[in-house]
């Protein structure tokens, strides 16, 4: 996996605000704002970015358990019919795996990888 830039966790949410998040030694790395009225929405938002590095550590784990592609592309499946692997189903060449494919986006957003 590529290094991480981003301040380690575990973070949480200030006990005095709601929408501030802290990091493992309490300085604040992020401010959560809903949109509209405040409220539910900070907390919810809040508690997505206190997730984000155990959502981080899944998705890790997800891609380094995935035995089923390489290195995120399924290469191809093997053909009994011309475009067909032997159940009738269409063969699969060059695409994103669909088992740990989402996982690797993530975590190449996370990193700063991916497209905005």
């Amino acid at each position: 996996m590529s290094e991480t830039k981003f301040t380690p966790g575990p973070y949480r949410v200030d006990s005095d605000d709601l929408t501030v998040i802290l990091d493992p030694d309490g300085n604040s790395i992020g401010e959560a704002f809903g949109f509209g009225t405040m409220g539910d929405e900070d907390r919810a938002n809040a508690a997505l970015f206190v997730a984000a590095p155990e959502l981080y550590a899944a998705c890790e784990t997800i891609v380094s358990q995935c035995d089923r592609c390489d290195d995120g592309m399924i290469e191809s499946q093997p053909a009994g019919i011309e475009g067909f692997d032997g159940a009738g189903n269409p063969r699969i060449e060059g695409v994103a795996c669909p088992w740990c494919g989402s996982a690797r986006s993530a975590l190449a957003r996370a990193r700063g990888e991916g497209s905005e």
